[in-house]
């Protein structure tokens, strides 16, 4: 905090002095007596602080929330002393859109009694991540601006976290996607031979092996004699293999027409994992031009919320890898599974030669396969947002549109499927269901 002289008091005090000597020089008593105005002024005005014993209170209805959700925040002010303006404020993160209310206010603290207010407001969070609310700020003014005005905070910085929405997922777990591929059920072992690769644990059934039976788990967990023993579960031979390809290039989010665009892209590829998932699949992830970050393949239910949690952290990287290395860096998997290969991208902003390059190493790779690889790539589409902002953009956004087609025709002379999702027009539950698909 500073408390110093304002602007104002030197101004007032160089227009008595001024005015005195004028009035000195030319004896006039009048400009004399009205020289002592401003001096009056400010020495009354100095007898009188700003308030700067300033209380300030901040409460969350929670902490944690997911993307689109609602943050209810109130804050209770109390002012001791002083005389002035009070000015308090929030400063909130880039991605928090006030819906309701105001995230300031300003009230007048009069010298004889205690002040006591409070405001409240609602904010939207529209991306996912790990942010913190600084803390409340602050700020007094001298009723007649003859002192510095006072700074200050509430020491009340609090973290919030956002995360991927699984509401939204949820229908996704019983109804068939019309346009991903199916995953072929006859492919798929329940009674296959146990791999390495843990599960679950879960309770003891009838026929389960006895080399299975988790005694430690069970020693923590047995309440009384009739209680049944846990064994531990392992992933089985057969299951079918879903493999997710995710753009997390820094252009995503940087470029204009683009903005949440990488969030779009998340939400997406949790909702094609999640889908697989449900159908009893092994899904694994690699996200390419973002930190070479891989989602080991697994098909329990677990895995759900690790995928979500590990999405929900997900950040854009200024990296650029391309598809075709990260094929080459998935190579050893491909070959052994031979996978359901889903591509979450934009293909505007996709390095073509790369691109290409990636999707005919993916053939290439699996030659030797029984079956031809089912490629399919979700373009998330910027247009309908670029429309939206004015004529040029408009414009600009069929051209895009235009060139978008000679791309997508090539690679759908590949055999690959192209679902087309411009999120200003569509949900992703109407496109995966039975939206654009070419």
């Amino acid at each position: 905090m500073r408390k110093l002289v304002g602007k104002e008091s030197s101004e007032l005090l160089w227009s008595f002095i001024a005015l005195f000597l004028l009035g000195f020089f030319l004896l006039n008593p009048i400009l004399i007596y009205v020289s002592l105005i401003p001096l009056l002024t400010m020495f009354f005005g100095l007898m009188f602080d700003q308030p700067k014993n300033v209380k300030v209170e901040r409460l969350l209805s929670k902490r944690s929330l997911t993307v689109g959700g609602v943050l209810e925040v109130s804050v209770k002010i109390s002012v001791q002393d002083g005389v002035g303006k009070v000015i308090v404020y929030d400063d909130l993160p880039e991605c928090f859109k006030v819906v309701e209310g105001s995230n300031r206010i300003v009230v007048w603290k009069s010298l004889r009694r205690k002040l006591k207010a409070s405001f409240s407001y609602k904010v939207k969070c529209l991306k996912r991540g790990s942010y913190i609310l600084p803390a409340t700020k602050w700020v007094s003014e001298h009723p007649l601006g003859l002192k510095k005005s006072i700074w200050g905070d509430g020491k009340n910085s609090i973290r919030i976290s956002v995360y991927l929405n699984l509401s939204t997922l949820e229908i996704f777990k019983s109804r068939y996607a019309v346009n991903l591929p199916s995953p072929p059920t006859m492919r798929i072992s329940r009674i296959g031979h146990p791999s390495t690769d843990f599960k679950d644990i879960r309770r003891y059934v009838f026929g389960d092996s006895v080399k299975s039976i988790n005694w430690k788990a069970t020693a923590r967990r047995l309440l009384t004699v009739l209680d049944l023993p846990l064994v531990n579960e392992y992933e089985r031979e057969g299951k079918e293999t879903v493999w997710i390809f995710l753009n997390a290039s820094k252009d995503l989010e940087s470029s204009s027409g683009f903005k949440d665009m990488f969030e779009h892209l998340v939400t997406a590829a949790a909702s094609i994992a999640f889908y697989y998932l449900n159908k009893n699949c092994r899904v694994g992830m690699y996200i390419y031009n973002g930190g070479k970050q891989v989602i080991q393949p697994s098909y329990s239910k677990r895995r759900i919320r690790d995928l979500v949690r590990k999405l929900s952290n997900l950040e854009t990287y200024s990296e650029v890898e391309g598809l075709d290395n990260a094929v080459k860096r998935c190579k050893l998997f491909l070959c052994k599974h031979t996978p359901l290969y889903i591509i979450v991208t934009s293909l505007y902003k996709e390095d073509h030669k790369s691109f290409f390059s990636g999707l005919r190493d993916i053939l290439t790779t699996v030659r030797d396969a029984k079956r031809k690889p089912l490629i399919t790539v979700v373009n998330v589409q910027p247009y309908g947002t670029l429309a939206q902002e004015g004529f040029y953009e408009r414009n600009a956004a069929t051209l895009l549109r235009l060139r978008e087609s000679k791309l997508s025709y090539a690679i759908r002379k590949l055999g690959v499927r192209i679902i087309d999702w411009d999120p200003a027009n569509q949900k992703i539950g109407n496109v995966v269901f039975g939206g654009t698909r070419r």
